[in-house]
């Protein structure tokens, strides 16, 4: 028989909203430290550990609490890892533009987009009724209308992203590439739009396969693996990722249960790993020398420099470029629309 759906005693759901509306009011109303890299990362880090306090009560592999890790990770990991190291720790990078005047605005954005977001994500889960907390967790046992067409259908997206990125690869110097480094691999399809593609359909095709169940699910996982491994030796961890998370949800949503430890214990693991190679790709061994402590904030910071693109957006609306209010989002299927009608 199934466990009923208990409440508890609790809800901290609404105290972790006025904390983070307060936060938020906060940082638009106090300009943050300028250019005070430790700084920046404590109000950083204060408002990502709110959100995964309010988002991830409901459970750890929810697609918006998944999304939140990612978030903070691609945003303030690089100013949590200077904070914690100091940036005379950080040599086969550039990260001067920390202190070229822009970087308090950009961490300043990305709270507010983060905040936003959280709150959003929260509303959205109330309007839908769930209750705070769930014995068991909330999962997803809608039968699928046709599990052995999602089965087809997603392994053959899969395997013809396979082929669009084995092809890149073998463009690249074939698998000799595995023991070459990163750049190279981007230099050689720099203009191979097909490569994008490929990747994005092993994802889909791999949640597809997945969702189905039944031998379809194993195919889909064994074909992801065996491009990760390669895709990952190879230097494109985001691509490996962004779709792995996704699964890791999809598996969870399914009813199949991944444990905290499992969690717990292998985070730091993929960071680590993160961190090793990431110190192998780069030419002329110009990586810094990790260890097994300091790989997974390596890794860490690496995510973080995804932070630069906003600090150049705001360099350049200061010398007269327009903000484009949203276009950029849109801007591939705009591109491929003028492409097509010239």
């Amino acid at each position: 028989m199934d466990q009923p759906l208990t409440r508890s005693r609790f809800d901290w759901g609404p105290t972790l909203c006025v904390a983070l509306v307060c936060l938020t009011g906060f940082v638009l109303a106090v300009p943050l430290p300028s250019d005070d890299v430790p700084g920046n990362a404590v109000a950083f880090g204060l408002a990502l550990a709110l959100c995964l306090a309010l988002l991830a009560r409901k459970g750890l592999w929810r697609p918006s609490t998944a999304y939140l890790v990612l978030f903070g990770l691609f945003h303030g990991g690089l100013l949590l890892s200077v904070a914690v190291r100091g940036v005379d720790a950080f040599t086969a990078y550039d990260v001067s533009w920390l202190y070229r005047g822009y970087t308090t605005e950009a961490t300043r954005l990305a709270i507010l987009g983060m905040n936003a977001f959280t709150l959003c994500a929260e509303l959205a889960a109330r309007r839908a009724g769930r209750p705070a907390v769930t014995t068991p967790p909330t999962v997803d046992t809608r039968p699928l209308d046709n599990p052995r067409g999602y089965g087809v259908i997603g392994l053959a997206v899969e395997f013809a992203g396979l082929a669009i990125f084995t092809g890149a690869v073998m463009g690249a110097g074939g698998f000799a590439q595995l023991t070459g480094n990163y750049p190279a691999f981007v230099q050689a399809n720099q203009y191979n739009e097909l490569l994008g593609y490929g990747t994005l359909f092993i994802g889909m095709g791999a949640t597809l396969a997945i969702i189905s169940g039944g031998p379809a699910r194993v195919a889909g996982w064994l074909g992801f693996a065996g491009y990760a491994v390669v895709a990952f030796q190879i230097g494109t961890r985001g691509e490996v990722l962004f779709p792995l998370l996704a699964l890791l949800v999809v598996e969870a949503r399914r009813g199949r249960r991944l444990r905290p430890l499992w969690t717990v214990l292998g985070v730091p693991c993929v960071l680590g790993l993160i961190g090793l190679v990431r110190s192998t790709r780069l030419p002329d061994g110009s990586g810094m020398a990790s260890t097994l402590w300091s790989a997974p904030l390596d890794a860490v910071a690496e995510m973080g420099y995804s932070l630069r693109p906003t600090t150049v957006v705001l360099d350049w609306h200061a010398f007269g470029e327009p903000f484009r209010h949203g276009i950029t989002l849109i801007a591939v299927p705009v591109r491929f629309v003028e492409r097509l009608t010239g």
